[in-house]
């Protein structure tokens, strides 16, 4: 007995000991962490200071300059103030072809909008004196520049992950991947207050009120559907949903033609040869079936395509991508890169259901469930990247059983999926009523019914589809007894006093 109990005394005194051993080491481990945290701060703190003087540098030469290089946008700046600066020339550069703009008109423009003269005073001369006479280094501050806001951003992401880990939440995971895939378009992941968002749509309402458009979104080339949504919206998921035949396909390409704007098409279903000569036929006024047997083409007929071909090339872009079994993810990556490389403005899906969608255990799901994950996908990808996304969905069989509405669809026939009408921003149909029977080549009435609109109200447009160069125009634009389009003449509106 005593021999254990002389044991058990010693085994306490060897765990006490023990016990402080660990504790001191403890100590150790967490004073060396705060060392390395202030050492990180420290590291932060010279890096935003850098990354503020080479921004500054950049805005210097392009205001010496008076022209945008290609890849800068508005994301590449990080601070408030110069990434104002940078969207006063955006204003004027996206006005140029060129993208030359006056740099005076740009200190004028944020101080009328800012309602305080030290930006046409102060601020923008300023950054014009920084590099005066020195435009020669401008990659290399890009590429610094980019290197660093990389590294922030990336170490940013990484501390989070590592926060969440150490408290057992993974749920980050995911929005991390996002994150990290975002860093090298320089996208916001979102406002950090409301005074920076307040801001941010000030300007925005501002800008669209200052500029030539009569609508604050892309046009559509159908008047009152613009007069309605404001043309297609920047972040919005726009569905464009028919039965096979009705002309989904046609109204997305009319709708590409007439934005005047880049946009990138996703064409899963059409050859992209096939959807250039529908462009050439609407573009040239040749017909259609001609286009299809050449052979028939008149000498007249041959020199309006390729004028129409000509000009296009100069002043129409549209970047395809006909892959067929695409996944929404290459969707995703593929207008990652559009956006970066061309400034899209709009992304046209033909269309949602044919898409495939990858993830692990993705072919197990249900069907439904799959759609409804791409059309969350999609509305993502036109919020990431502030553009206008166009998805193209097919109707169910049902809609033409519903006697009441004389075979016109409904939201609740979008096919396969519930999520798709859920995350629309706005839902268009085109519908061609009694459609057995009818010749094919026949101008035909057509309407099209908006049967979703977050902004605004719902109803139908009277339109007139002219299948002999895939054309949609309003029905009020169409002359029944020639056969043409009539000339819309713009009538000159007063001045609103402010």
């Amino acid at each position: 007995m005593g021999k254990l109990g002389d044991y058990k005394k010693d085994n306490e005194l060897d765990d006490i000991e023990f016990d402080d051993e660990v504790d001191e080491l403890d100590q150790m481990i967490e004073e060396q962490e705060r060392k390395q945290e202030k050492k990180e701060e420290s590291k932060a703190k010279i890096n935003v200071n850098e990354i503020e003087k080479i921004e500054e540098k950049i805005l210097s030469i392009i205001l010496n300059n008076q022209k945008v290089p290609e890849g800068v946008n508005e994301h590449l700046f990080s601070t408030l103030r110069l990434k104002e600066v940078y969207q006063g020339i955006e204003h004027f550069s996206s006005q140029s072809e060129e993208g030359v703009f006056d740099s005076g008109a740009v200190g004028a423009l944020l101080s009328k909008r800012r309602n305080n003269s030290k930006w046409e005073d102060e601020i923008v001369p300023n950054l014009i004196k920084i590099s005066k006479g020195k435009t020669n280094h401008l990659q290399n501050y890009l590429s610094i520049l980019k290197e660093q806001n990389i590294g922030l951003k990336a170490n940013k992401i990484a501390e989070a992950i590592r926060d969440k880990i150490k408290n057992g939440d993974l749920s980050y995971l995911k929005q991390a991947a996002t994150e990290l895939n975002s860093i090298e378009l320089f996208e916001d992941s979102g406002y950090d207050t409301l005074e920076d968002a307040l801001n941010s749509a000030i300007f925005n309402i501002d800008e669209k009120r200052d500029s030539d458009g009569e609508h604050s979104g892309i046009p559509t080339g159908i008047e009152t559907l613009d007069d309605t949504t404001g043309g297609l919206q920047k972040s919005d998921l726009i569905i464009l949903a028919a039965r096979p035949g009705q002309g989904k396909t046609a109204t997305a390409i009319n709708f590409a033609y007439n934005g005047k704007v880049p946009c990138g098409f996703i064409s899963s279903e059409m050859p992209s040869e096939q959807l250039a000569l529908r462009l050439l036929s609407l573009d040239s006024g040749v017909n259609a079936q001609k286009i299809r047997n050449p052979k028939k083409l008149l000498p007249d007929e041959l020199q309006s395509l390729r004028d129409s071909s000509e000009k296009m090339k100069k002043d129409t872009f549209i970047y395809i991508d006909d892959k067929p079994g695409i996944s929404i993810q290459e969707v995703k990556e593929k207008a990652k890169i559009w956006k970066e490389k061309y400034d899209i403005q709009v992304l046209y899906i033909d269309y949602i259901q044919r898409l495939t969608y990858k993830a692990p255990g993705a072919d197990k799901m249900p069907r439904s469930e799959r759609i409804g994950m791409i059309a969350m996908e999609a509305k993502e990808i036109a919020r990431e990247l502030d553009i206008a996304v166009v998805g193209l969905a097919q109707i169910s069989r049902g809609a033409e059983k519903n006697e009441a509405s004389g075979g016109r669809p409904m939201l609740s026939d979008l096919k396969d999926s519930g999520m798709i009408e859920q995350e629309a921003d706005l839902v268009i149909c085109p519908f061609r009523e009694n459609m057995d029977g009818m010749d094919v080549n026949a101008v035909a009435e057509m309407e099209i019914l908006l049967l979703k609109n977050r902004h605004g109200p719902l109803g139908e447009i009277d339109a007139v589809w002219i299948p002999r160069n895939m054309k949609i125009v309003e029905a009020e634009d169409y002359d029944v007894d020639s056969g043409t389009v009539t000339e819309v003449v713009e009538e000159e509106e007063e001045d609103i006093p402010y």
